[in-house]
């Protein structure tokens, strides 16, 4: 079975998650060429029901997102890649209004940014946001506050015309910090960089 995205919509990415707190999986979907995330409700039976749309602004061309509870209500909450803006988004969730847009990260002319990832880089319990920017070639940091992030993001270069693509975050080392794995397009290599839970 196949579920239509939209005419125009390009679908870049996807991710599982309970938005609605129904206790059944639904699908988020970011649409590229639509500038949207689109959340598909799951019914539990392996079907899904056309659901909410959000805008990430017109010609913000998202293309990844990752998924974490923020704000510590239970709820899921969205963080956007945005290139064709040189932005991400934060999406918090709530029971009243679904999604509200409260914050936007701007992560500097021409950083195209294209994947986030999140973890605790700082050891405070509270999410982070890791950037992967393709265009300046760094990753970023946006630590997090209680219902949003900061303002400055903490830069660290992954060399050179490296051209950073993609991001995950884990504990490699087992010292109970986040470090981070970095794919870098133009240089055919990974980068790891460790953490030492003071977000350096």
């Amino acid at each position: 079975k196949t579920y239509p995205t939209g005419d125009g919509s390009m679908p870049m990415y996807v991710n599982v998650g309970d938005f609605n707190n129904d206790h059944k999986l639904d699908i988020i979907v970011v649409n590229y060429g639509t500038n949207q995330i689109v959340v598909h409700f799951g019914l539990g039976d392996g079907t899904f029901l056309w659901g909410d749309l959000y805008s990430t602004a017109i010609g913000s061309q998202p293309n990844t997102l990752a998924i974490g509870d923020f704000n510590k209500d239970g709820r899921l909450d969205i963080v956007v890649s945005n290139p064709g803006s040189d932005t991400i988004g934060l999406f918090l969730g709530y029971d009243s209004k679904p999604y509200a847009n409260v914050k936007l990260g701007r992560t500097g002319d021409g950083s195209q940014p294209h994947s986030v990832a999140i973890g605790d880089f700082n050891n405070d319990g509270i999410s982070d946001i890791a950037v992967a920017n393709y265009g300046n070639n760094n990753v970023g940091i946006y630590l997090g506050l209680d219902n949003a992030f900061s303002d400055n993001m903490l830069i660290y270069s992954t060399g050179v015309d490296s051209g950073p693509y993609f991001v995950a975050v884990e504990d490699l080392n087992n010292d109970n910090h986040s470090d981070i794995v970095v794919a870098n397009f133009k240089r055919d290599n990974i980068a790891i960089l460790l953490g030492y839970g003071n977000a350096t």
